[in-house]
């Protein structure tokens, strides 16, 4: 099958001399490996459009099984800025590694597929880094069927009034009744209870400007990630990049 389609590099791999094998993330068809011959090679017509985050319109031969080949590529945003900055390319990198290692083979979302291209976007623009990989997280989380229970106490569905605390574990909040010391949690306060509840409902295509704390940053990311951690058996290399750079 010759697919033709636009999509975004979530990975590179070399193979063998000059070669490289693209992920691409398509909004037609979902994720795809595809060869790209000679791309490494001075002046390929493929270097371009095999750099990572690129955004770009792709034709490849796409067997029904095993990995395609590329046949021709344009790009349509470069995203140049994401690879110059090493902030920007460390949070790009976990967005598309979430894409890369949660997304199946050839199951196509065009909402993901737009919500990753505006988080590219967000961040190329310099809006704040954190607060768009925690929109893209529960988007993901979402997508793959896990969403925490916010809204009521996820043991007796009471409501939470008083003390915020978020068990991963359990599987969102925790009313104070139902509190079991043996239970981690994450003790948030009330703006980042509030921040919490709001991102599910966040489009990252009309994402405006924002002002968090990076107190309230941090709590609500713990929850997101520990949730992550406990429902979803992937490990990311990227974020661990990520967390040792935030500690330099």
């Amino acid at each position: 099958m010759q697919a033709h389609t636009e999509a975004i590099v979530v990975r590179t791999t070399e193979y063998g001399e000059g070669n490289l094998i693209l992920v691409l993330y398509t909004r037609a068809i979902g994720k795809i490996s595809v060869m790209a011959r000679g791309a490494k090679k001075l002046k390929s017509r493929y270097t371009a459009v095999s750099q990572l985050f690129t955004y770009g319109e792709y034709a490849f031969y796409a067997p029904s099984q095993g990995m395609g080949t590329l046949s021709n590529g344009e790009v349509i945003t470069s995203h140049h800025g994401l690879r110059t900055d090493l902030d920007k390319t460390a949070y790009s990198a976990y967005l598309a590694e979430l894409v890369d290692k949660i997304m199946p083979e050839r199951e196509g979302s065009s909402f993901i597929f737009e919500q990753l291209l505006a988080a590219f976007e967000a961040i190329e623009s310099d809006k704040d880094a954190q607060v768009v990989a925690m929109i893209f997280e529960f988007k993901m989380l979402q997508y793959a069927g896990y969403t925490p229970t916010l809204s009521e106490c996820v043991e007796c569905s009471g409501p939470i009034v008083g003390t915020f605390a978020f068990s991963a574990r359990q599987g969102g909040m925790i009313c104070h009744s139902c509190m079991r010391p043996e239970w981690p949690t994450v003790r948030l306060s009330e703006k980042s209870y509030k921040l919490l509840q709001t991102l599910p409902f966040v489009d990252l295509r009309r994402l405006g400007n924002t002002d968090l704390s990076q107190p309230i940053k941090v709590e609500v990311q713990r929850a997101i990630r520990g949730f992550m951690d406990a429902h979803l058996e992937v490990r990311f290399k990227s974020r661990a990049f990520l967390d040792q750079l935030h500690k330099l």
